[in-house]
């Protein structure tokens, strides 16, 4: 079917069907996901005017790690307040002085023995 609509034959096309017949709902998730994100980009980018950083922005999203977006967008606002200095220095401490690096934030720490992490298998 794809050779004969979309005009390709690679292995690559193959591949791509056979994802999304197996997980249909991911594409439209990634989709979500990629616009919630150009949506709040373009808000930061308004509020902030000229003090906008790209990479400051990019730092705030993915030091949330795996959020759900209305918990991502809640963050993104009071970076955006903290920023434009509506919330004062206390409870902005979180956002605007985040702990550079963490291989610095453990020499700090005390050593202590860690349990030993579960072996990683792939059942793929």
């Amino acid at each position: 079917m794809f050779e004969k609509y979309a005009w390709d034959t690679s292995d690559f096309a193959v591949k791509e069907v056979t994802r999304y017949q197996s997980d249909p709902g991911q594409a439209t998730a990634y989709m979500l996901g990629r616009l919630a994100l150009m949506q709040l980009r373009n808000k930061t980018e308004k509020a902030l005017g000229k003090r906008f950083s790209l990479q400051d922005f990019h730092y705030q999203v993915l030091s949330q790690g795996s959020a759900p977006l209305s918990f991502l967008q809640s963050h993104i606002d009071r970076y955006i307040k903290c920023m434009n200095k509506d919330l004062g220095e206390e409870e902005c401490s979180y956002v605007l002085k985040p702990v550079k690096g963490a291989k610095s934030a453990m020499a700090d720490m005390p050593h202590r023995k860690m349990p030993p992490k579960p072996e990683h298998r792939h059942y793929v």
